[in-house]
């Protein structure tokens, strides 16, 4: 609990500062790597309680490794769709 104060200490003015004085694309690129990094924990906790024979199935470094590959493939993937142009039919709508 403690170094979770002292955490929360440190980032606050960090955490302030970057929306005050930062561009929205870099509190863009911020946020985004906030909430990679907290799904990465998030899946990590919920795939080492997942055992077979007794060991957490992501203690072997071959799935750690395609688990990661995994995350930064789909990452690009949303990346380069959400960069495409809307097709004709959106801007025809409205």
């Amino acid at each position: 609990m403690k170094q979770r104060v002292i955490t929360a200490l440190l980032l606050t003015p960090a955490a302030i500062a970057l929306i005050l004085y930062a561009s929205s694309a870099w509190i863009g690129m911020v946020i985004g790597a906030l909430c990679v990094l907290a799904s990465w924990e998030w899946t990590r906790d919920k795939l080492l309680a997942v055992q077979v024979r007794g060991a957490p199935v992501l203690a072997h470094r071959y799935l750690r490794v395609a688990y990661a590959s995994t995350l930064v493939l789909v990452s690009l993937v949303i990346t380069v769709l959400l960069n495409q142009a809307a097709p004709d039919i959106v801007y025809k709508a409205f």
